[in-house]
């Protein structure tokens, strides 16, 4: 059996300012070739659901994205919102 690894997306506001997961596929495409079985992680709703899910997981692929530049690109309220999902969707997984 693979081992099964959790690859994390980013989180981006589409051009009708709707939050959007996004994952480059050159993550996934590497998790396989590296001998893994990729699972995109989804940012759920609950810690339980997100326990349940990381229970599955065997490693992680955090990626990063946008919410790096949040304060240089966009408003604070939007960057606090998507910093607070990320930071307590990553505590979870981990």
């Amino acid at each position: 059996m693979l081992p099964r690894i959790g690859v994390t997306t980013s989180l981006n506001r589409t051009d009708r300012g709707e939050l959007e997961q996004r994952l480059d596929l050159r993550y996934v495409h590497a998790v396989e070739r590296a001998g893994g079985l990729p699972l995109v992680v989804p940012m759920l709703e609950s810690e339980a659901a997100a326990e349940a899910f990381a229970g599955l997981l065997d490693g992680l692929v955090v990626t990063g994205g946008p919410a790096v530049l949040d304060r240089l690109l966009e408003g604070r309220a939007a960057a606090h919102y998507r910093r607070r999902c990320l930071r307590r969707w990553h505590r979870w997984l981990v």
